[in-house]
């Protein structure tokens, strides 16, 4: 006579396996969730500096070109309000060159954001019609 024995349930072996096999995917997925909103919020910060240094652009382009110079645009302070209701001051500052028939024109945000240095800057030239 032969006797058979059904295993039919798991191991406490493979029941370990498993859960340390969740664990880690659950821990992968936690990290690049993390990783995405810290992206996704520095790229937030850099948009808000380009919108505050296009502000500036237009301001000097709407004026004559006689009084695009550096002293009618000194260095100003901003306020970057981040989504998580935290506010960081950005500097933003103009660089005016001049040559023969334009002016070259570059407008920098720079700020610090979690304890590293940012600055994002736009550039134009502007021609003496």
């Amino acid at each position: 006579m032969i006797i058979m024995k059904y295993n039919s349930g798991m191991t406490f072996i493979e029941i370990l396996i498993a859960a340390l096999i969740v664990a880690i995917v659950m821990a992968s997925i936690f990290s690049s969730l993390n990783f995405t909103s810290k992206y996704a919020q520095s790229s937030a910060n850099k948009t808000m500096a380009l919108n505050f240094a296009e502000a500036k652009m237009e301001t000097i382009k709407s004026q004559s070109y006689a009084n695009i110079i550096s002293a009618n645009f000194p260095a100003d302070a901003v306020n970057l309000y981040l989504s998580s209701g935290t506010n960081i001051i950005a500097n933003r500052t103009v660089g005016i060159t001049a040559y023969t028939n334009y002016k070259a024109v570059s407008v920098t945000v720079s700020w610090t954001w979690q304890g590293k240095n940012y600055s994002e800057v736009l550039n134009t030239i502007i021609g003496n019609h």
